[in-house]
């Protein structure tokens, strides 16, 4: 139970590949969650694929929102383990997929949904049908009428009727402005599955999934499905780290600190030209602040950084992005000579159009500390 239990075959059949693979993590008390990382809350984000024209499709095939990926895992020093993620995996999938992998690590997945019942003060009933990706064969099918005297209380007391088959509890909760909800909570990290939302009359009740305006039943159809997928908790016996080939970040928690900006100007066009001269204030490291700017000057002279942009030369965003990746090369000290090609090795400054997003990325694969990038959370562009 040191963890050097890994990838440990048994024949469970009586045909070739009829086997199934097992590792045991590090189970010293000093070990046993050490080191601890949560991936998203809800992997594939408590959205998932679900959108307005979907949600109200009967039968529409709406998944948790995963996508696939592949996803490395490095624990310490061994070496790294890589295990494929396949679209709409529960987290409790991924939690299984990750014990396999062969890396010194143990990981257990739960799901956890808060849902609100706006307009409950409304005539009407409100019903749907209620699973897990574990059994989605069993649904439990959820009326709550207009006779009940809380519809939050009654939902909550329905749902715990059909706990033995779908193992989910709910349970009622107060936020902070007062508001009750029912706090959905699947202990083995499957998904859970709300299909068939319906309110008699239509549209008179709402359920919001997490309380936030991001996805919510309405039953304008008579029906809605949504997949709402958990959370995987990981323990090590020393530093890991978690990579993936999904760029969109659906099962992982992004590794990029960014800025958004309001109505920027990327062309020539109106005011372009501030953007010259703007300048960021980072920290960096262990809280090193350090100052980068557009116009690709060193700020403990003043000079030109040699190979970026001139300030008179600037004629598109992308130089303005290329003075950036090459001022904060310049200040963590990644270059001092700018005939080294190594600049921006651990961190550099992408810009995504669509969504004028300003990103400071940390390399994938890098893991000392060196690369740790924060953004200081009391600064604004000058």
């Amino acid at each position: 139970l040191n963890g050097s239990f890994t990838s440990k075959d048994f024949q469970i059949g009586q045909s070739n590949q009829e086997e199934v693979s097992v590792s045991v993590g590090n189970l010293r008390p000093e070990t046993i969650g050490a080191y601890t990382q949560n991936l998203l809350t809800n992997v594939g984000t408590i959205t998932g694929q679900a959108t307005k024209s979907n949600i109200a499709s009967e039968g529409a095939s709406i998944d948790n929102g995963v996508l696939e990926q592949q996803i490395t895992v490095a624990v310490g020093t061994e070496t790294p383990r890589t295990f494929q993620v396949d679209a709409g995996d529960s987290a409790r999938v991924i939690a299984d997929k990750l014990n396999r992998s062969g890396a010194a690590i143990n990981s257990r997945a739960t799901t956890t949904v808060n849902v609100y019942v706006e307009n409950a003060e409304n005539q009407g009933d409100f019903s749907f049908k209620l699973s897990n990706s574990s059994n989605d064969s069993y649904e439990q099918t959820i009326e709550v009428t207009s006779g009940a005297a809380s519809k939050t209380q009654a939902l909550a007391s329905q749902i715990n009727t059909g706990y033995a088959n779908h193992n989910i509890s709910a349970t009622v909760k107060t936020d902070d402005s007062g508001n009750e909800y029912v706090e959905l909570f699947q202990s083995n990290g499957y998904d859970i599955i709300l299909d068939e939302y319906a309110t008699t009359p239509d549209a008179a009740i709402h359920l919001d999934m997490g309380g936030q305006d991001e996805l919510v039943l309405t039953g304008n159809s008579g029906a809605g499905k949504v997949v709402i997928g958990g959370t995987v908790i990981a323990d090590a016996p020393d530093t890991f780290l978690l990579s993936s080939t999904d760029s969109t970040n659906s099962v992982l928690v992004g590794n990029r600190a960014s800025i958004s900006f309001q109505d920027i100007i990327t062309d020539e066009d109106n005011d372009f030209a501030l953007w010259k001269t703007k300048t960021f204030e980072l920290k960096i490291n262990d809280g090193t602040s350090i100052t980068v700017s557009t116009d690709g000057l060193a700020s403990d002279d003043d000079s030109q950084i040699t190979d970026s942009v001139a300030t008179g030369d600037i004629a598109s965003f992308t130089d303005i992005v290329t003075n950036l990746n090459k001022s904060i090369a310049y200040e963590i000290g990644l270059i001092t000579d700018t005939d080294d090609p190594a600049y921006g090795i651990d961190v550099d400054v992408v810009f995504t159009t669509g969504s004028n997003t300003l990103e400071f990325k940390i390399q994938n694969g890098v893991s000392n500390s060196d690369s740790i990038l924060y953004l200081d959370e009391s600064s604004t562009p000058s």
